[in-house]
């Protein structure tokens, strides 16, 4: 079913890619058996080269015992990262996510073995400011506080795309005080509205996910050479969630008050994407699995920043 956008901002149209009025693909129900291929026909919407390359920054990092982010998880400790990815075009790119500043990171200070990187985190307010697009996961603060308290909000918040979801929960309740959204400053951001995919750049479309957080969304990718990939964001924290369909643990998802009923929903259809169809799966936080896909050629540790 075809349905046109609807714009509650300014409409894209930036220099990657042209801002036409363009239609949403719909599934007849969200995760239907469908969703790939109408995924695959929606990254052919915009014309223009697709992307080139996939890339992730880590600035930060937290050691968990693996049951403490999976339900029925071992005792074995993993590193849980905080890092962004960008989307790399041959003379641009999208930015998926940008980090936590320092005084946000206060809040990650308990965790065992946490290390927060300042020399990182200015990589990363570079590669915001000079984005063709910033592009957000979901509304929790270590996704989202490098543009909410970017030093340089007059060249970063402008390119900052929010879903509408997204904005309310950072008006209302966001998930600490210091990421709030005032009326006068959501209006300087990109706010879009969208049913369930929405192409925003050649090979690139967004994915409604809610579960994790009402303004949670994935970022499809089809590269030039014809890869597949899926930022997930936080659907799971160990990416071995997707491999055996299991969910966080019961009583930390009570804390997140996440949708247990969607995610596992979304954990089904990503695990068939992988299996079946080839797709490679990026999830935020699973620092082993980001290298993993690095030794299979799936995107590179490090930004590249020169046009």
């Amino acid at each position: 079913m075809l349905r046109t956008f609807r714009f509650l901002g300014v409409a894209l149209g930036l220099a990657v890619w042209p801002g036409p009025r363009m239609a949403a693909l719909r599934a007849q129900e969200p995760y239907a058996p469908t969703l790939m291929a109408e995924l695959r026909a929606a990254s052919r919407m915009i014309p223009g080269e697709p992307p080139q390359s996939l890339h992730y920054l880590r600035y930060a990092e937290s050691t968990f015992p693996t049951s403490a982010l999976l339900e029925g998880g071992s005792g074995v400790s993993m590193t849980a990262s905080f890092a962004v990815f960008q989307i790399r075009y041959r003379d641009s790119w999208i930015m998926v996510d940008a980090g936590h500043d320092k005084e946000v990171d206060r809040s990650f200070a308990g965790q065992s073995g946490h290390r927060y990187r300042d020399d990182r985190f200015e990589t990363v307010q570079r590669a915001l400011r000079d984005a063709s697009l910033i592009l957000v996961t979901h509304e929790h603060h270590d996704h989202v506080a490098g543009v909410v308290r970017s030093a340089f909000p007059d060249e970063v918040v402008p390119k900052t795309v929010l879903t509408r979801a997204q904005l309310q929960a950072l008006q209302r309740r966001p998930a600490i005080p210091s990421i709030r959204l005032t009326p006068e400053a959501s209006r300087r951001y990109r706010i879009i509205d969208y049913e369930l995919l929405f192409p925003i750049a050649p090979g690139v479309v967004l994915l409604q996910a809610p579960g994790h957080t009402a303004g949670s969304q994935f970022v499809y990718v089809r590269l030039a050479s014809g890869r597949e990939a899926i930022f997930v964001g936080d659907v799971v924290y160990a990416a071995a969630g997707i491999g055996t369909r299991r969910q966080k643990p019961e009583g930390m998802s009570g804390e997140l008050g996440e949708d247990r009923a969607s995610l596992q929903q979304q954990i089904d259809w990503l695990y068939d994407a992988m299996t079946r169809d080839g797709v490679a799966l990026i999830p935020s936080h699973d620092d082993s699995w980001l290298a993993a896909l690095g030794r299979r050629g799936v995107i590179t540790d490090g930004l590249a920043l020169t046009r």
